[in-house]
């Protein structure tokens, strides 16, 4: 996502095992994930740090931090897009 997008990104943490599109949803709303059955283990991982396993009948709210976080810096002055091209995310 581009800096200035104001949303929150869902994406898949392993693609290739499941070919799950990535998802942009506005920022000033609430994501919430219910397990309503079981059909097998579900865990929620918190970008790798905590890992949680759900149950039904849990529920996860997602909604925007009230800080930003700025996770991508450009060093010297370079802009989104070139520090794009030379992490080979894209060649134009």
């Amino acid at each position: 996502m581009h800096p200035r997008t104001s949303g929150i990104g869902v994406v898949a943490v392993c693609p290739f095992l499941q070919p799950t599109p990535s998802m942009v949803l506005p920022a000033e709303g609430e994501l919430e994930v219910r397990i309503e059955e079981e059909s097998g283990e579900v865990y929620l991982n918190e970008d790798g740090q905590n890992i949680f396993q759900l149950l039904p009948g849990d529920r996860v709210c997602i909604r925007r931090a009230r800080r930003v976080l700025c996770l991508v810096t450009g060093n010297g002055g370079e802009t989104y897009f070139q520090v794009l091209r030379e992490k080979g995310f894209t060649s134009w």
